[in-house]
């Protein structure tokens, strides 16, 4: 268990939570957590996740255990607005000074996209090279949830983390990307090495041009309910860094001593920086082509120092 589960219970998805305490008694659960039986059951009940009933892990040992019952939603509990009294001696309402929050960002808090822009591939007409990352994501949860039953099995084994679907975050940054390589290949480029990170390498001309297509992250400012959901891979980001909900694309390979980087903002989006973008990568070709004359330059030149002092050593 203990190379299964590293973090602390507040910083694990609803889902997976769910998941771990229907693998694993909460007694030794809590222990892996960083918390105990109690602590993990009043975390379970702040997050309306169902949890085993008495007497669960002695039928389930036996293979008499009921079926786990389905996650429900979540559903936020009404705030009620805190009495307002008068301040003594001024007859006016006191109103209660505000409290920072310490929490993480909640996909409510993330600025506001249209998902359904036109100017965009559609998610059922994606570049091969993306329309493979979609196919590659249901392969992993389909990997992850046969192993899960194949551990729930076990009576000691625990379940690995839940694969979520994808969320509006991913499907949008798909969607940019894969807009994003056809226009590339329209102006004669040409799509390298694609990875699902974002992870990019564009061909010009046979000059190679690294690049990274992203979201733009941010520190942590707010916990809500939900938090985290804003993708299906976590684990591509640090830890403790959210979604600014904006996207970033940044070349790794410098051009002409530099590494270009723009990020979408709430009024200028990726569709309206694409052009820039684009004409950026066509233009990059001449500028490597003759920077990578010059290395191969400095190399003749070194080998030829390198013979020369050599054949004098040699006199």
């Amino acid at each position: 268990m203990d190379d299964i589960v590293t973090r602390p219970a507040e910083e694990i998805s609803r889902e997976e939570l769910y998941e771990l305490v229907w693998q694993t008694p909460m007694s030794k659960l809590g222990a892996q957590l960083a918390t105990n039986g109690p602590g993990l059951a009043a975390l379970c009940r702040k997050r309306q996740i169902p949890t085993p009933p008495l007497g669960y892990w002695q039928k389930k040992a036996v293979g008499r255990a009921p079926e786990m019952p389905l996650l429900p939603s979540f559903e936020p509990p009404q705030k009620t607005s805190p009495s307002i009294k008068p301040a003594r001696g001024s007859g006016k309402p006191q109103v209660p000074a505000s409290v920072p929050s310490r929490d993480a960002e909640s996909v409510a808090e993330l600025p506001p996209f249209d998902e359904d822009d036109e100017s965009l591939d559609h998610m059922r007409a994606l570049h091969p090279k993306v329309k493979a990352w979609v196919a590659e994501h249901r392969q992993l949860q389909e990997s992850r949830r046969a192993e899960n039953r194949q551990r729930s099995r076990d009576f000691w084994g625990g379940s690995l983390p839940h694969i979520s679907d994808l969320t509006a975050r991913d499907r949008y940054r798909f969607r940019v990307t894969s807009t994003l390589f056809r226009a590339i290949e329209k102006q004669g480029g040409q799509i390298g090495e694609a990875k699902l990170t974002g992870k990019v390498t564009f061909l010009v001309n046979e000059q190679e041009l690294k690049c990274v297509i992203a979201e733009k992250m941010s520190r942590a400012t707010k916990i809500m309910e939900g938090a985290g959901k804003w993708t299906a891979f976590p684990h591509h980001h640090q830890t403790g860094l959210v979604s600014s909900g904006f996207l970033r694309v940044r070349f790794d390979t410098y051009v002409n001593g530099r590494n270009r980087d723009w990020i979408e903002t709430s009024k200028k989006k990726m569709a309206i920086i694409q052009p820039d973008i684009v004409s950026a990568i066509i233009a990059a070709e001449p500028l490597l082509a003759e920077a990578a004359r010059e290395r191969e330059e400095r190399h003749r030149r070194y080998e030829q120092e390198q013979a020369e002092r050599r054949e004098r050593q040699m006199t």
